[in-house]
């Protein structure tokens, strides 16, 4: 954790495959105990991130990062195709307060949950900070007839104060 708060630059693009991903943070609640946070800026350089194939389900946020708080994520590009059945899942980042400038989300998501209610998108699947300047190529669906906020950049922008500017879906 002690790395969470500090300046990332990727050199090279990463293939995850062949392994299960632990998302950066999680947010399993709102006190301390059940929280991690990224913190700090994370810049894609305009490299890809591939193979987010099999993620944790360890918590119930699954998405390369789990928790960003007040941080920033800019320039990078994710791909890959992974079904889940956290509450919060995207391609990017599940639970965010923080920032998204110019990123790709190229990850194919099913989202399964049972018994309650649940949140995807591309970018982010629950975010109360700014997303810009991105885009959504992957496939979000669902396969559950649960009450699930579904949206190809964000399943819910939960500030009404913040927005989503110069993005687009396909």
């Amino acid at each position: 954790s002690s790395y969470y708060s500090k300046y990332y630059k990727l050199g090279n693009d990463i293939d995850l495959s062949g392994g299960t991903w632990e998302p950066i943070g999680y947010y399993d609640g709102s006190n301390a105990s059940q929280k991690a946070s990224f913190t700090g800026t994370f810049d894609g350089n305009d490299k890809t991130v591939s193979g987010l194939n099999s993620v944790s389900t360890t918590h119930q946020s699954a998405a390369l990062f789990g928790f960003l708080e007040n941080g920033t994520i800019k320039n990078l590009t994710v791909s890959g195709t992974y079904s889940s059945a956290a509450t919060r899942i995207a391609g990017i980042c599940a639970r965010s307060t923080g920032s998204f400038y110019n990123c790709t989300n190229n990850v194919n998501i099913t989202i399964s949950t049972s018994g309650g209610s649940g949140y995807a998108g591309g970018i982010a699947a629950y975010c109360t900070g700014n997303i810009e300047s991105c885009q959504n190529n992957g496939n979000l669906t669902t396969d559950t007839t649960d009450a699930i906020y579904l949206g190809g950049i964000c399943g819910s922008l939960g500030a009404p104060q913040k927005q989503i500017a110069n993005c687009t879906n396909t």
